[in-house]
């Protein structure tokens, strides 16, 4: 058949295994403050200078994108993007910078952008002005045309938006970032079964969407970590979750390597803030073949367990005399039973 013969340039799958892809519409998920703006400057970055995405492999260069935000102040974006620019050479600011193009907020109608009337025609003329290669909707209800908690309303202004992309530039992919819901079971859905029910209205926009990222709180006492989970890829393999720290200089997130997935549901599950895997018999693991003070055992708590400072002293002490012991030097050692 014809369709068989048909080949499809690796160029044409942008992000991963087809996350984002030419033509395709896409969404981001995550609640609110956690960067959702930061990451999708940070992919935009990625598919102009073709460099990969959280490791994640970026196939394409040079890709245009608008970002057609309702939220951050020209000064938020003037300190983010200055944050983020920090990190280029600048051949590679040049050229994000002419890839760019942002709606900003000069006045208080600037953040009305639902898709009615005379808004809808003014969102069609900037598209059309600039006919970019990847639109950010940041944040989809901003631009709602009905209401975003029924089918009809998701699915409505999810169309109404790729049409009037589509009228600009027929190949333009389209990223919808969006909102969780807030109940406090939603932030263990970004993984699992359930990875759907993640955002709000979430039936409509993940059948809509060919690919998903969900983004959660990587940790519940460090705001600059996060999670990263495929919610949905109809056009390749998933990814698996990882986590994620942004830098507090450049503002760009890097990949966690001491992140561990069930070591981050027993946190986000409140079971005692790490407290269950951090049982004596774990603590005397890490001083099995050497000593440490308290502050380095401290430290190897956290870092290989995840709970907080506070949480790493009460299972030392719980510890201590049981599978540990301090030596007249003040450092703890494992006891040889």
């Amino acid at each position: 058949m014809e369709l068989m013969e048909m080949e499809f340039p690796q160029a044409d799958i942008y992000v991963g295994s087809g996350i984002v892809a030419k033509g395709q519409a896409s969404a981001i998920i995550g609640p609110a403050g956690i960067g959702k703006s930061l990451i999708i400057t940070q992919l935009g970055m990625s598919m102009v200078l073709g460099r990969p995405f959280l490791e994640l492999a970026v196939n394409c260069q040079d890709k245009k994108s608008l970002f057609l935000q309702a939220e951050n102040s020209n000064f938020r974006l003037h300190t983010q993007l200055n944050g983020q620019f920090s990190s280029l050479t600048e051949d590679e600011r040049s050229r994000v910078n002419d890839h760019f193009t942002f709606h900003t907020i000069e006045n208080g109608q600037d953040s009305e952008l639902r898709l009615k009337g005379r808004r809808a025609d003014a969102i069609a003329r900037c598209l059309n002005r600039v006919k970019p290669d990847v639109l950010f909707v940041d944040p989809l209800n901003a631009f709602a045309k009905g209401s975003l908690n029924t089918d009809d309303g998701m699915l409505e202004t999810l169309q109404e938006l790729v049409r009037l992309a589509k009228e600009a530039n027929p190949n333009v992919a389209v990223v919808f970032v969006h909102h969780t819901r807030t109940d406090g079971k939603a932030v263990l859905e970004a993984v699992g079964p359930s990875r759907g029910n993640y955002g709000r209205g979430s039936k409509a926009l993940h059948a809509f969407s060919r690919g998903t990222l969900n983004i959660a709180a990587g940790h519940p006492d460090d705001s600059s970590k996060i999670l990263i989970a495929c919610g949905k890829n109809s056009n390749g393999p998933d990814f698996e979750a990882f986590g994620a720290q942004r830098d507090p200089d450049t503002l760009l997130f890097q990949r966690d390597p001491s992140f561990r997935l069930e070591t981050w549901k027993q946190l986000m599950s409140g079971k005692a803030g790490g407290r269950d895997l951090a049982t004596p018999d774990r603590v005397a693991e890490f001083v099995a073949d050497r000593s440490l003070s308290r502050a380095e055992l401290v430290a190897i708590i956290r870092e290989e367990i995840g709970c907080a400072k506070t949480k790493a002293y009460d299972a030392i002490a719980a510890a201590e005399t049981q599978t540990i012991v301090k030596g007249f030097d003040g450092r703890f050692r494992a006891i040889k039973l």
